[in-house]
């Protein structure tokens, strides 16, 4: 949200006051029209103050929207432009995965992978242990290798990858920072000890530039409609990662049952063997520091 815009106002306003001024103009933006009965509901809020924030908004903010009396309500402007909302794709598309701050009365479904079963008491333990930077003994269920352990891992961030929960730990056996998934944390000693002094998580802190390309089996046509879709200017563009993502970045965009089948998977890492040595280079760095 747009912070210190206070057009024509003399003094700051009070935020359930600016909250009210940038649902105004939400719903001018997405709804394209807005009527007093929209704020008394959204805010539980009375007619005759519904009416003193339209008036506020029309003072501090001219030649954005004006009425119309015949249909008692106010429309944007051709010149219209929002001072209290920031209007954003992404933010608004998300919200209907997380719930939209203001509600809109449109139909929405969301694809879902059937979710994960977290432990409550584990999660707790971990985020207790990442503010005070503890060591714990949890036991974990691998899908490969030793598929019950108990491990001592000192847990330092949460990933979410857009359908699951991981915590990013330092594992006291591999001697190396990885990835565990939340839900395969099944068991966990209540006793903690400090961490002590850990190497840097090297993976975590480095930026990664990826140059991402389009699958050659494509024709001009069907690159040029994923290039506007993914806001590319050409036929390979940059986009940024931590390099612990990388593996798992790489999977999803292989996600199809072919390798090769374009339409599957129309995207590829044109700089993949070139992550792929820094990364092995990197994990050896941080477990000669062990």
């Amino acid at each position: 949200m747009k912070k210190a815009i206070n057009p024509g106002s003399p003094k700051p306003l009070k935020n359930e006051v600016r909250k009210r001024l940038e649902f105004i103009e939400f719903q001018l933006f997405w709804y394209g029209s807005l009527q007093r009965k929209a704020l008394t509901e959204a805010f539980e809020i009375s007619g005759f103050q519904a009416t003193k924030d339209i008036k506020l908004y029309l003072e501090l903010v001219s030649g954005n929207i004006h009425y119309d009396t015949s249909d008692k309500c106010y429309y944007p402007l051709p010149r219209f432009k929002p001072q209290f909302h920031e209007p954003n794709v992404d933010n608004f598309l998300n919200g209907f995965n997380f719930g939209n701050e203001f509600s809109l009365p449109l139909t929405i479904e969301t694809l879902r992978l059937p979710t994960q079963s977290i432990d409550l008491s584990i999660l707790r333990q971990l985020v207790q242990a990442i503010i005070n930077k503890k060591t714990l003994s949890v036991r974990y269920l691998s899908l490969g290798g030793d598929s019950d352990k108990w491990r001592k891992i000192t847990p330092t961030s949460f990933s979410n990858s857009g359908s699951y929960w991981d915590v990013r730990c330092f594992c006291h056996i591999d001697k190396t920072y990885k990835f565990f998934s939340c839900g395969r944390l099944i068991d966990s000693k209540k006793k903690s000890e400090d961490a002590g002094a850990l190497p840097n998580d090297l993976e975590w802190e480095t930026v990664i530039e990826l140059k991402l390309g389009f699958n050659s089996k494509l024709t001009q046509s069907q690159k040029n409609i994923l290039k506007r879709e993914y806001r590319a200017q050409a036929d390979e563009f940059a986009y940024s990662i931590r390099l612990a993502h990388y593996y798992n970045f790489r999977d999803r965009l292989q996600s199809g049952k072919k390798p090769n089948e374009s339409l599957l998977n129309p995207l590829k890492i044109i700089n993949a063997e070139e992550i792929e040595i820094l990364q092995k280079q990197i994990v050896q760095t941080v477990y000669k520091a062990c």
